[in-house]
């Protein structure tokens, strides 16, 4: 490894740490004054549970909310992107505590989105401006408002995941490498698993930035292992769409 590269990777690390007491930050508040209580946080807590019993029982999806509408049960598990309540269950697995759970969820969702628009920026920048652009997305008013004012949580995780969509198609673009390919698909897949919304209108999005940033002298191979990872990721996230679409 060269001198340059290693200053360079030198430079990267201290900028990630730099992110990590960002989204620290982010998620004082909450450390300090309580999780926002909203209905929102209800209803993924009570999805996230249903989560932790289907765990217990080898089930790693479960179809049936079994203590919604006074205990006759509902199939909003199937109709709802999994990937908050299942992450929410997973970290309470570990931590055995509902509150440090919550905490960590959202320090660890706060930090994507910074690594996410690390990764993004760095396409552009030197490590020095980059942590820079990834603080301007974890303190973004709307990312704030989303997770302490309106409560949007899956909104929130879905949000996190948008800036490795973006940062993915872009190096696609510049270099078609299988890694490329494969990062664009688990992204999109998460992105697909934690808000509809947000899917939709990030996949209107990322079409149209593809298009802005595609080498044109490589359109057909670009669009090629575009399409892939795209059909990749929506292969990985079936588990849950198709639930709602049989």
């Amino acid at each position: 490894m060269s001198k340059t590269t290693r200053k360079l990777t030198n430079q990267d690390w201290k900028s990630l740490i730099l992110i990590l007491v960002f989204a620290i930050a982010a998620i004082a508040p909450a450390i300090v004054r309580g999780v926002p209580a909203s209905r929102d946080l209800q209803h993924h807590f009570r999805l996230a549970v249903a989560f932790k019993e289907s765990y217990s029982r080898g089930d790693f999806y479960p179809g049936w909310l079994a203590e919604a509408n006074n205990s006759y049960g509902d199939v909003s598990l199937r109709f709802y992107p999994p990937g908050l309540a299942a992450l929410l269950a997973a970290v309470q697995a570990v931590m055995d505590n509902w509150y440090v759970t919550a905490l960590l969820v959202f320090i660890l969702l706060t930090l994507f989105g910074g690594l996410g628009a690390y990764t993004w920026a760095r396409s552009f920048l030197s490590p020095e401006m980059a942590k820079w652009a990834a603080a301007l997305f974890i303190f973004m008013p709307y990312r704030i408002n989303e997770l302490y004012q309106s409560s949007l949580l899956a909104e929130y995780a879905a949000a996190a995941a948008l800036p490795f969509v973006f940062a993915f198609t872009e190096r696609l673009c510049r270099n078609g490498s299988r890694r490329n390919i494969a990062g664009l698909a688990a992204s999109y897949a998460f992105l697909v698993l934690t808000n509809l919304p947000i899917t939709v209108i990030g996949s209107y999005a990322l079409v149209v930035y593809l298009l802005l940033r595609i080498d044109w002298s490589k359109l057909l191979p670009t669009i090629w292992k575009f399409a892939a990872a795209i059909a990749l990721g929506l292969a990985a996230s079936a588990c849950f769409w198709v639930s709602v679409t049989v």
